[in-house]
C-alpha cells in the first residue's frame, strides 16, 4: 500500500457487523498520589471543574474527631494538585457533593458535617466565583447524624435539590426555592434502619426523579416512587440474607430500564437486572470481597456499557468489573490503596479515556488512577493540506502491535471490527495508509501524502490496534 492517505475501505478487510455484546478491552491503570500522608482520615473526593479553567480539580472533605478539612485542590493542567483549604481544623466531613446550587454559574460545596456526632449540619458553601467560600448552614439535626447526601433536581424545575437521611429511619429531600433557600420535605419516616446511601435516580422511566435506598434492619433494597408531585411510595427492590449497605441505580445492562447495583456486608454485591415493569432479579457478581461497601459505575473501557468500581472500606482495596455487555463481570484489581467514595472521572488528564478517583481513611491517602484505554493520535498540520504531507503519529499503543490508521469523509458513527475486537468512531471508515507496528514504547507515525481530490473536505481519524483505539480527531483539507 502506497503512502497517500487510502480510499480502500477498511470494511473490505475486516469485515464490519454489529455483535450482540461488546468485547473486553484490556486496560492498564497507573496509580497516583493526591496527598500520600494526610492529617487527617481521608473520607470524600469529587471532581469537578472548580475555577471553571478546562482541567479537572478536585473537593475533599476528611474526619478527626471534628477537626476534619474541606479542601478544594487545584489541577495545573498536568495533574499536579494544589490544596487550597476552605475549612481548617473545623468539623468531620462525613459527605461532600459539588454542583451549581444557586444557579449563578460557579461550583458550590453541599457538605454534610458535624461536631462529632453532635451538632449535625447540612451546609452550602457558595462560591463566589474566585473560590471563595461561604457557608450556609440549612438544616441543623441537632445529635442525630446524616448518612448520605446527594444532589439532584428532584422536582423537574431545573435547579439542584438535595437529598439525604438522618439517623436511621428518615429519608429527606431539601428543595430549593430561590437562591440558597431551601424547604425540607420528609420522603420517609419508618425506615428500618437505613443504609449509608440513598441514589436519586429514575427508576421507572417516567420522568420523574424517584430515590433508591437500602434498609439494613429489614435486609432488603427499596426505592420511593415519586408520582411527579414529589409524592413517594416505598417498594420493595429485592432481598438478601446479609445486611445491604450501599446501592446505586443506573441501566447496568444497556437495556433502556434502571437496575441498581448493591453491596452486602457479607462481602458480597450484586446487580438487580430490572425487566422494565421494575421486577428486579438479582444476580450475584462478587461474594468475596471483604469489607466491600462503596461503589460507583460508569463506562471505564469505553464499550457503550456500565462497569463498576468498589472499595474495601478495611481492606483498603480497590477493584472494577468489566462488564461484558451481559450482566458477565471480569474482576480487576486496581494498583495502590482506596477504601472510600470511589468515582469515575470523565478525564481527569484530558487524554480522552475516564480515569478513577478515592480516598483512603485507612492509608490517609487520595489517590487516582490513570487509565490507558485510549492510544493518542496527534496530526499535523491541523487543517490538513491538499498536495502536502501530513504526520499522523500514534502514542500510548500497545509496544509492537499492529496498528492501523482509519479516517472517514462521512462523519461519526458507532463502527465495530470484529478482526480487531474494537469499536470505530467513524461512518464508512477508510484505511489511511500502510498498517504499521508500534515500537517498544507503543509508538509509531505515519507521513503520509494527501489527495487533492480531499480538498475542501472534512475529516474524522481514528487509531486502532487489537482492543484499543484511540479518540476520533476531526479535522479539514485545505
Amino acid at each position: 500500500m502506497s503512502n497517500t492517505l487510502s480510499l480502500a475501505t477498511i470494511c473490505v478487510l475486516f469485515l464490519f457487523i454489529v455483535p450482540d455484546t461488546a468485547l473486553a478491552v484490556d486496560i492498564d491503570f497507573a496509580h497516583h498520589f493526591i496527598a500520600s500522608s494526610y492529617s487527617d482520615d481521608s473520607r470524600q473526593i469529587r471532581a469537578v471543574d472548580m475555577d471553571q479553567d478546562g482541567d479537572m480539580d478536585l473537593v475533599t472533605g476528611s474526619v478527626y474527631f471534628a477537626t476534619g478539612e474541606l479542601s478544594w485542590w487545584e489541577n495545573d493542567g498536568n495533574q499536579n494538585f494544589t490544596e487550597i483549604k476552605i475549612a481548617h481544623d473545623s468539623d468531620n466531613f462525613w459527605y461532600v457533593e459539588v454542583g451549581d446550587m444557586d444557579v449563578d454559574g460557579d461550583i458550590d460545596i453541599v457538605t454534610a458535617r458535624d461536631d462529632e456526632y453532635v451538632n449535625c449540619r447540612l451546609t452550602v458553601w457558595e462560591n463566589d466565583g474566585n473560590q471563595g467560600f461561604t457557608p450556609l448552614d440549612i438544616l441543623n439535626n441537632g445529635n442525630s447524624v446524616f448518612h448520605s447526601l446527594g444532589v439532584e433536581d428532584i422536582d423537574n424545575d431545573q435547579d439542584l435539590d438535595i437529598v439525604s437521611t438522618k439517623g436511621a429511619s428518615t429519608v429527606f429531600w431539601m428543595e430549593r426555592t430561590t437562591g440558597l433557600s431551601f424547604v425540607y420535605h420528609d420522603i420517609d419516616t419508618q425506615c428500618n434502619n437505613l443504609g449509608y446511601a440513598t441514589y436519586p435516580s429514575d427508576v421507572n422511566s417516567d420522568g420523574y426523579m424517584d430515590i433508591a435506598g437500602c434498609e439494613m434492619g429489614a435486609f432488603q433494597t427499596v426505592w420511593w416512587e415519586n408520582d411527579g408531585n414529589q409524592v413517594f411510595t416505598k417498594r420493595v427492590m429485592a432481598s438478601f440474607s446479609g445486611e445491604p449497605g450501599r446501592v446505586v441505580a443506573e441501566d447496568v445492562d444497556n437495556d433502556g430500564d434502571t437496575d441498581a447495583v448493591v453491596t452486602l456486608y457479607t462481602d458480597e454485591m450484586y446487580v438487580l437486572e430490572n425487566d422494565g415493569a421494575q421486577g428486579f432479579t438479582k444476580h450475584l457478581i462478587e461474594n468475596g470481597f471483604p469489607s466491600i461497601q462503596e461503589i460507583t459505575v460508569g463506562d471505564i473501557d469505553l464499550d457503550d456499557d456500565l462497569d463498576i468500581v468498589a472499595a474495601g472500606y478495611w481492606t483498603n482495596e480497590m477493584r472494577w468489573y468489566q462488564n461484558d455487555g451481559g450482566l458477565t463481570f471480569t474482576t480487576h484489581v486496581l494498583p495502590g490503596g482506596g477504601s472510600m467514595s470511589p468515582r469515575i472521572v470523565d478525564d481527569l488528564d484530558g487524554d480522552g479515556d475516564p480515569d478513577l478517583i478515592a480516598a483512603s481513611w485507612v492509608g490517609q491517602t487520595y489517590s487516582w488512577w490513570e487509565s490507558d484505554c485510549l492510544m493518542t493520535l496527534e496530526i499535523s498540520p491541523d487543517p490538513l493540506i491538499a498536495g502536502s504531507n501530513g504526520h499522523f503519529a500514534v502514542s500510548n499503543g500497545e509496544p509492537y502491535t499492529m496498528t492501523y490508521l482509519a479516517y472517514s469523509l462521512n462523519g461519526e458513527r458507532n463502527t465495530y471490527v470484529p478482526y480487531l475486537d474494537v469499536w470505530l468512531g467513524l461512518a464508512n471508515p477508510a484505511q489511511g495508509g500502510p498498517s504499521k507496528f508500534t515500537d517498544g514504547n507503543g509508538q509509531v507515525a505515519w507521513d503520509l501524502s494527501i489527495p487533492l481530490v480531499v480538498q475542501g473536505f472534512e475529516v474524522w481519524l481514528q487509531a486502532a490496534q487489537h482492543g484499543k483505539v484511540s479518540r476520533v480527531i476531526h479535522t479539514s483539507v485545505q
